[in-house]
């Protein structure tokens, strides 16, 4: 799984794609619930939030965990039969 390096005040953190999903959700969360600011890890704030910004990075790292997780972004149905739901026509 991929990760995200974030430098705060000299100190240097590793964040996985999963504790930043995590993370933005929940400043989407904040802003939705209580108004513009907001902080992510302690290291981004803002005080005039862009929702549609942190919506992006919610899309992007949801893509990646679920990635990692081996999903490719697609559905493809199955139509060999054999499931127990064939039709007697």
């Amino acid at each position: 799984m991929a990760t995200i390096t974030v430098k705060n005040a000299g100190a240097v953190q590793v964040y996985s794609d999963e504790q930043m999903l995590a993370d933005v959700q929940g400043a989407i969360r904040a802003v939705l619930t209580s108004g513009q600011a907001t902080t992510i890890f302690g290291a981004f704030s803002n005080t005039r939030a862009d929702i549609d910004r942190l919506q992006s990075m919610e899309s992007m790292y949801r893509a990646r965990v679920l990635a990692a997780r081996g999903y490719s972004g697609r559905n493809v149905a199955d139509f060999s039969g054999g499931s127990g739901n064939d039709l007697p026509y």
